[in-house]
């Protein structure tokens, strides 16, 4: 169930590179959207989850080298992966070997294969964007733990060398502010983008955000006009009475919808790692956020129909089949610092 907040904002400054993006795009966005609230009904049970889609590991590649992957987003042959505590991003090829890695900002001449838990920049989702002609990955930081984990990582794919930094915090407090959420819930693990729309998902009583991801960005970085802010709440599905947490997102090909996951982890917080139980993947609709967005939802079992017990993190949109299947990607972190990808195949049952 969805619950409503209003616009708000916060200011950051900007690398000279971006000054003709940001005046472009100021000149024909708005200063300022009104407040505005929606509700959301998502009446999501275990018989659903189980009765309507199927999701299907097909296979489940180990990752060499890679610790802890957090976000993984594919553009052209390439795919670009996040992880939440190395000092390094990604880029892999169509059969996940590595082809490059590039330090993170501050972590330039760390020798560490992973960064302390206490200092991690813990990157916990991925998406790509336009900006001025330009293809761009952005990464969100859980904000879990502030200042470490509350930065925004922006790279332009034409210039891996040159990543840049920016503080989420004024925006991540702006959040907690309208959708009434602890500090002790923070911890935004999913992000896709649809058009100009920017969807942030957290994991903590599940709340997903909305918002204008060039007006944000700006706002980010230009101290510019403040962005619309809209939240929402959806139920998932349980298991032994632990309801799962948002895990990722991407969106579903070139429709206005959103391919999502969600872990069950017995934990008594969203910051402490626990028992994995099993991860739902699911569709949601984003025109219906106001309504009942919840398309599909169903737990993630192998080819015996038995659950995989994984915690996944990420989650790609591959393609849709001639026969209506889907096929994605799932990237997992076992919390000892090992990645697989798993390729998973979503299908109706009858």
């Amino acid at each position: 169930m969805a619950k409503p907040v209003s616009e708000n904002g916060v200011s950051f400054s900007m690398n000279p590179k971006h000054l003709l993006f940001a005046a472009i795009t100021l000149a024909f966005l708005s200063c300022q959207s009104e407040n505005k609230s929606r509700e959301t009904k998502s009446a999501a049970t275990a018989t659903t989850a189980s009765g309507k889609m199927k999701a299907i590991v097909e296979k489940a590649i180990e990752l060499d080298s890679i610790p802890s992957g957090s976000g993984l987003v594919k553009t052209g042959e390439n795919f670009y992966l996040i992880s939440d505590d190395s000092p390094y991003f990604f880029r892999l090829d169509s059969k996940f070997n590595l082809l490059e890695k590039n330090a993170i900002p501050h972590y330039q001449k760390s020798q560490d294969y992973r960064i302390q838990k206490a200092i991690k920049p813990d990157y916990e989702s991925a998406a790509t964007g336009e900006m001025n002609g330009q293809e761009y990955l952005l990464a969100f930081g859980s904000g879990s733990k502030s200042p470490e984990r509350d930065s925004l990582l922006l790279i332009n794919l034409n210039d891996l060398k040159s990543p840049q930094t920016y503080s989420l915090k004024p925006l991540y407090d702006l959040i907690k502010q309208q959708a009434n959420l602890p500090s002790a819930e923070l911890n935004m693990e999913g992000s896709a983008i649809i058009g100009e729309e920017l969807y942030l998902f957290n994991r903590g009583q599940n709340v997903l955000v909305q918002t204008n991801w060039p007006k944000t960005l700006l706002f980010l970085t230009q101290k510019a006009a403040e962005p619309e802010i809209k939240t929402y709440r959806v139920r998932l599905p349980q298991i032994n009475g632990i309801a799962p947490g948002f895990s990722g997102a991407c969106r579903l090909g070139n429709d206005n919808k959103i391919l999502f996951t969600a872990s069950v982890e017995n934990t008594k917080n969203w910051i402490e790692d626990g028992e994995i139980l099993g991860s739902f993947i699911g569709i949601l609709d984003v025109e219906k956020l106001a309504e009942d967005p919840l398309e599909n939802v169903a737990l993630l079992t192998n080819k015996n129909g038995e659950p995989v017990i994984e915690k996944v993190e990420s989650v790609e949109f591959l393609q849709l089949e001639n026969n209506g299947n889907l096929k994605a990607l799932c990237l997992t972190d076992d919390d000892q610092g090992g990645s697989k990808v798993l390729e998973v195949t979503l299908r109706q049952s009858t």
